[in-house]
């Protein structure tokens, strides 16, 4: 390889070197080209090649039509369908098969459409009872008599718990007959039961019936009611509701002079 040098910037003298080439294959050349093939068979050697031809998980489906210029098998039904005009099928042919199943076949028996009838019974009817039944005394209406309770009384709370051996009430107690409607009134109190006796030593009016002779017909009930004496604890509190029902036959101070009488 010619190689022009110049030896001193001032002068014009050109001197002409010939070096020697370095020639393509080396023994660095050499070297690289050896690492390379050893890098590419290492790598055939841990890498399975697989072939370029995939195996199918199903077999390759294969139509066959057969026309024929008469008609075409209908595969639903397995009859031969005649082919329209132009060559083209039906349309009851072409068209998808309903997913809705068809429906049973009813029973054609004349016997299973016929309903079982059974004849009703004559009702037995005691007339004679019914003039037993008594009436109101004026003869204008034909209500018959009810009996009912005049006063129904609930314990609540922990009072609830204890066992209630006298209820107070004592003739209002016994159910009466009435002809007429009656009203209904509501009292409660608060009390506080003496565990060791049993009776009733704190009572406090908390709603009222909006008459007076109720409100002091509930307070004589509920001071004369009696509890099973328990050992254990002072006192036990808890709520007493009556419900009571007045009519015309029955008023507030009748009630009252009834459980007075009988009490």
């Amino acid at each position: 390889m010619l190689r022009l040098e110049r030896q001193d910037e001032a002068s014009k003298e050109v001197t002409i070197r010939l070096s020697q080439h370095e020639p393509l294959f080396n023994r660095r050349f050499i070297r690289a080209l050896g690492l390379a093939v050893a890098l590419h068979l290492l790598a055939l050697g841990l890498v399975r090649l697989e072939s370029t031809q995939s195996e199918p998980l199903l077999p390759q489906p294969v139509v066959v039509a057969e026309l024929d210029p008469i008609g075409v098998m209908d595969f639903h039904q397995g009859t031969e369908v005649p082919l329209a005009q132009g060559g083209s099928l039906p349309h009851y042919v072409m068209a998808p098969e309903s997913s809705v199943p068809d429906l049973p076949a009813l029973p054609l028996k004349g016997s299973d459409w016929h309903l079982p009838y059974e004849r009703p019974a004559h009702a037995k009817v005691d007339f004679t009872a019914v003039g037993k039944k008594p009436y109101r005394p004026d003869g204008l209406s034909l209500t018959f008599l009810e009996k009912h309770q005049p006063v129904r009384l609930s314990v609540k709370g922990a009072l609830s718990q204890c066992t209630l051996l006298n209820d107070g009430l004592g003739g209002l107690a016994k159910p009466f007959e009435r002809y007429d409607p009656v009203q209904q009134f509501r009292v409660i109190y608060d009390v506080q039961v003496e565990n060791k006796t049993g009776e009733p030593y704190f009572i406090e009016l908390s709603s009222s019936s909006g008459n007076t002779t109720l409100d002091r017909l509930a307070r004589k009930i509920v001071r004369a009611m009696r509890f099973e004496p328990r050992s254990q604890g002072y006192m036990t509190q808890g709520r007493v509701e009556l419900h009571m029902e007045l009519s015309d036959a029955l008023t507030a101070d009748s009630m009252e002079r009834l459980r007075g009488r009988t009490g």
